[in-house]
């Protein structure tokens, strides 16, 4: 015999539970005297009790069982749900805004373009105002100027060059242009 079928025959005629000789057997009568039919309708209702019975037992455990999973809630599942609420709340408080924006940005629009037909007008309006036929006819008819003749014109030649200077009222002015040209004039050296 291998030593794997060895192993197998060991269980193989194992017995379960015990073997040992009942004695209280030999004073208990070998037949057992069967009570007296109960009348049907007392039958019935000892079924019905049972019956009664095991129900309201299925659903007592079936109430715990229940109860315990409701009693038993998980922390972070209800953080889960109140995150997910206060994103939910997030998201329709931006497409608020969102609609809001939107509907000021168009507004806007329709102002720029008002605006800006308003502003073509207005430049049409101001380039006529300076139209130099109607300047002249208004200054030779009503406020009775003459042209000029050329006997009226003088003309200067000078030799000099043309020459411009600002003079600032502020001392600091001057400070600053003196320093910043005391700078340039550093720099200049440096090249």
């Amino acid at each position: 015999m291998y030593e794997g079928e060895a192993k197998k025959m060991k269980y193989a005629s194992a017995t379960y539970g015990s073997l040992a000789y009942d004695l209280n057997r030999a004073f208990q009568p070998e037949i057992e005297i069967p009570e007296a039919p109960l009348p049907r309708t007392e039958r019935e209702k000892r079924q019905k009790v049972r019956i009664d019975v095991q129900r309201n037992k299925k659903a007592a455990e079936r109430s715990k069982t229940n109860a315990k999973y409701k009693a038993s809630v998980a922390p972070f599942s209800v953080i889960g749900f109140v995150a997910a609420a206060l994103m939910l709340v997030m998201v329709v408080m931006g497409y608020v805004q969102l609609t809001k924006i939107s509907a000021e940005s168009s507004s806007l629009q329709k102002k720029i373009t008002e605006l800006k037909n308003t502003e073509a007008k207005l430049k049409i309006k101001y380039e006529s105002t300076f139209d130099l036929t109607k300047v002249e006819e208004y200054a030779t008819g009503r406020l009775g100027m003459v042209p000029a003749t050329s006997s009226q014109m003088y003309y200067v030649k000078s030799t000099a060059p043309d020459k411009a200077e600002i003079i600032s009222d502020s001392k600091r002015e001057g400070v600053i242009k003196n320093v910043s040209a005391f700078l340039s004039r550093v720099v200049e050296y440096f090249k």
